[in-house]
This record gives structure tokens, C-alpha cells and sequence, in this order.
């Protein structure tokens, strides 16, 4: 069953990059969520494209603060060891980011869903890199996969649906 979030409270703005296209990834748990993998993406990023890029690593901040970074952000990395997103990344989809993270097919199967907008990653610098370079190349599809990411957001992670579905699933027990 998806992680639910109320999509209700969750504004979407379309996603148009400035100069730079900005990418966050929020720190909270180092080792868990690859962020080496992210930060030796990022000094290589960095350097190649010093004025096409805005890479932000920041964490352990209020929740206020936390949300208005991501306001001002195109990308979301939410993490390369996972194979689902957390919620950090079903909050960024909600507001119309392209999210990287896990998007294994076996979690798309188990949530039965076909295909998602999330940019799946590996805990691998190289992976990173070329991705995120796709996107560099292909800028001008940020707003349209910002907007499927809402889309799939109110799809599935919505609470009331998402609730719905542990009464189904209460129910057959």
C-alpha cells in the first residue's frame, strides 16, 4: 500500500527552471539514504556544468524551511538505496518535482502500477551523473514530467484512497 499524504494541502506549482536547474537532496540519515553516492555526483556535476546546475545537499532543519527549499527546487533526490520512494519523495511528486529514487519494478508491480515519473537511481556516482545529465539535455520536458509527478501523486498516494485500501485489505482479513 502506497504512503499516503494529503495531496489536498500540497500546492502545485508548474515546474519551470530558471538559469539553472536546481536539485535538491534533503540530508537527514547519511548512511542510509546513498548520500555519498549524491555528493561525488554533485563535485563532478559541478565542475562539468558550473553554470547550467544549482546542487543543493542541506538537512536538519525546520519543516518550514525544509519545504520552502523545495519550493525553489526542479529536481528532488529523495534516495539510490531503496527500492520505493519515501516520503520525502511522495511530497515532492505531490508538488509537481521530478523526483530520482527508488522505482524498482518490483514496488511498481506490488503498488500495481505499470510505469512512474520517478527517475530511478543506484547507489552509483556514474548512474547519477548520466541522469541527471538526461535531464540537463532534455530541459525543456522539466514542467511536463513535474506535472505527471502530481498526477501520479493524487493517483496513489492521496490518504483518502490510500485509506481506502487498508479497509479493503483490513476487510479480507
Amino acid at each position: 500500500i502506497p504512503i499516503p499524504i494529503n495531496i489536498d494541502k500540497i500546492k502545485y506549482i508548474e515546474n519551470r527552471p530558471s538559469k539553472k536547474i536546481v536539485i535538491f537532496h534533503g540530508l537527514n540519515r547519511y548512511g542510509a539514504k546513498g548520500t555519498k553516492y549524491i555528493e561525488q555526483a554533485f563535485d563532478i556535476l559541478k565542475n562539468k556544468y558550473p553554470d547550467d546546475l544549482d546542487l543543493i545537499i542541506e538537512g536538519k532543519m525546520p519543516i518550514n524551511n525544509y519545504l520552502e527549499l523545495m519550493n525553489k527546487t526542479n529536481i528532488v533526490i529523495d534516495q539510490t538505496s531503496s527500492y520505493s520512494l519515501g516520503v520525502n519523495g511522495v511530497y515532492a511528486l505531490a508538488k509537481g518535482k521530478i523526483v530520482m529514487g527508488g522505482a524498482e519494478p518490483e514496488s511498481l508491480k506490488a503498488m500495481g502500477v505499470d510505469s512512474s515519473p520517478v527517475i530511478n537511481i543506484l547507489p552509483n556516482v556514474d548512474d547519477i551523473v548520466k541522469k541527471i545529465e538526461y535531464i540537463l539535455e532534455n530541459r525543456n520536458s522539466i514542467s511536463d514530467i513535474g506535472y505527471k509527478s502530481r498526477i501520479f501523486a493524487e493517483n496513489h498516494h492521496n490518504y483518502i484512497k490510500v485509506a481506502e485500501k487498508y479497509i479493503e485489505v483490513w476487510g479480507k482479513n
